[in-house]
């Protein structure tokens, strides 16, 4: 493991998670600037 594995981990979930809600066309709670980009991106995909 390197010093920043738990970063990557974390990346790879947050990651999962999105692409679910991008596949599903639902967006959970997020932080304002991530709801609004999938927003963004699901209303112009």
């Amino acid at each position: 493991f390197s010093f920043d594995q738990w970063g990557v981990e974390l990346g790879k979930q947050l990651a999962n998670s999105i692409l679910d809600e991008i596949n599903t066309k639902t967006v959970k709670t997020h932080d304002s600037s991530t709801a609004f980009l999938l927003n963004h991106f699901l209303k112009n995909k």
